[in-house]
């Protein structure tokens, strides 16, 4: 098996469990798939999916698409739950193949933009901030207008962000509202995380993708529910990032939070 990143995963190893699971599947927390699928997924990392293992990894996607695709949980097991986004998340990053990552993106934008996304948000919070600057790149470009849809520096990235988000009928809405659960979400995230995550953001120009999705009149046209994710998103940064170190960037944060501030003060809706 190719070793990448000091790490290697044994075949026979694999082809052994992979037996042990199909006879017995009854010593697993993850009901069903018997412990192996867990287990390899945490292993795997780096190691490119080939084989046994992306059989079983199908599998493990299969049951996370059974349970995570509804509207609600049939389960009320919070550490079965957690596994279950652990995997999930696990299985977006993109050392795996494109079908196995494409498959965990729309999974996530799925629990997005049905605002069932409490589970996931908790998750990336816990989750290494290395990995977490892919997910919320690749998750913003599904949003962004600005970039061609064919753009050689961001490649398959953006074209799977948008079939991710486009494969939960979000994009037939109106920009400010189809962004609004995004948002929602991305507010919640940071909320629970440390100040890292919100300098993540920011690296990741988040304010100026703020200021495109909601124009400064966009309080005329637009029901303050559409705009409570924006305040709730910029609030959950200023409180985040640190007073001392961050003060450039908490600078920034407010004075975007001003210009909103005031734009609805000096034009209040009729």
């Amino acid at each position: 098996m190719e070793r990448t990143g000091g790490e290697t995963l044994l075949s026979l190893t694999i082809m052994s469990e992979y037996s042990e699971t199909s006879s017995t599947e009854t010593f697993s927390t993850f009901t069903g798939l018997g412990a192996t699928s867990g287990k390899l997924i945490k292993r795997v990392g780096t190691v490119v999916v080939n084989g046994v293992d992306a059989i079983l990894i199908r599998r493990r996607l299969n049951q996370l698409e059974a349970t995570l695709g509804v509207w609600s949980y049939s389960t009320t097991d919070s550490e079965y739950v957690k596994s279950l986004y652990n995997d999930l998340l696990e299985l977006s990053r993109p050392v795996y193949k494109p079908p196995i990552r494409l498959r965990a993106l729309r999974l996530i934008m799925g629990r997005i933009e049905m605002m069932r996304f409490e589970d996931l948000a908790t998750a990336v919070a816990n989750w290494p901030i290395s990995y977490s600057y892919g997910l919320l790149k690749t998750m913003i470009l599904c949003f962004r207008d600005t970039l061609p849809l064919i753009d050689m520096s961001v490649g398959i990235e953006r074209t799977e962000a948008l079939v991710a988000y486009h494969y939960t009928g979000s994009h037939r809405a109106q920009k400010p509202e189809h962004c609004a659960a995004f948002l929602s979400w991305l507010g919640l995230t940071t909320s629970l995380s440390t100040p890292v995550f919100s300098r993540v953001l920011l690296q990741l120009d988040i304010l100026s993708f703020v200021t495109e999705i909601y124009p400064t009149d966009d309080h005329l046209l637009r029901p303050s529910a559409i705009r409570f994710p924006r305040q709730r998103l910029l609030n959950a940064l200023l409180i985040g990032l640190e007073p001392v170190n961050d003060a450039v960037l908490i600078n920034q944060v407010h004075r975007i939070r001003t210009i909103f501030v005031w734009a609805r003060f000096l034009n209040p809706p009729i």
